[in-house]
C-alpha cells in the first residue's frame, strides 16, 4: 500500500543492497510485478502449498499452474494489448477444514477428476527447464492448446 514512488525507491535499495553484499532474500508479496523486476526464481503458493515453482522469467513465460495462471491474467498488462483482465472465480478455501485433494480444484477451470481426490506433488514440467516444477494432475499446455483450437473454429 505504499505510494508508487516511494514503493520505486524501497525496491531500488533493496536491489543495490543484494548487490553489494551479495546476498540472497525472500521476497513475499502477492504483487506479482515486484516479483517479475526483483526476483530471479519465484515460488507461487496456495493455501499453503507450492503450486509452481522455478526461475521467475520461465515460470511467466511458461506458466503450468492454473493458479499462476490466473494470478498473471488478473494483472494489467503494459505492452499496448488490450488484453481482459480475469478474475480467479471462486474464494478460498477454509484451511481450518483442509479439504480433500488439490485446494485449487474449485475454482480451477482446468481440474480433473484426481485433483478433486489427491493432492498432487511438486514435479519437474515436461518438457521444461529441470528447476521448473509443478503441482498440479492437469496438463495446462495442453488445456490452453485446446481452448486456442477451439476458438479458432468458432
Amino acid at each position: 500500500a505504499l505510494d508508487v514512488t516511494i514503493q520505486a525507491q524501497i525496491l531500488e535499495l533493496v536491489k543495490q543492497l543484494k548487490d553489494e553484499f551479495n546476498m540472497a532474500m525472500i521476497w513475499i508479496t502477492h504483487d506479482l510485478g515486484v516479483v517479475a523486476g526483483l526476483s530471479d526464481n519465484i515460488q507461487v503458493m496456495y493455501a499453503g502449498k507450492i503450486v509452481e515453482r522455478g526461475p521467475t522469467k520461465e515460470v511467466f513465460q511458461d506458466t503450468r499452474s492454473a493458479y499462476t495462471l490466473g494470478l498473471l491474467r488478473s494483472l494489467p498488462r503494459l505492452d499496448g494489448s488490450n488484453t481482459k483482465l480475469i478474475q480467479i472465480e471462486g474464494s478460498p478455501p477454509d484451511m481450518r477444514i483442509p479439504p480433500k485433494g488439490d485446494p485449487f480444484a474449485p475454482r480451477n477451470p482446468y481440474a480433473t477428476d484426481r485433483c478433486w481426490v489427491d493432492a498432487p506433488e511438486l514435479k519437474a514440467v515436461e518438457g521444461g527447464q529441470p528447476d521448473h516444477m509443478v503441482a498440479a494432475w492437469y496438463d495446462l499446455r495442453a488445456a490452453l492448446k485446446a481452448e486456442q483450437e477451439a476458438a479458432a473454429h468458432v
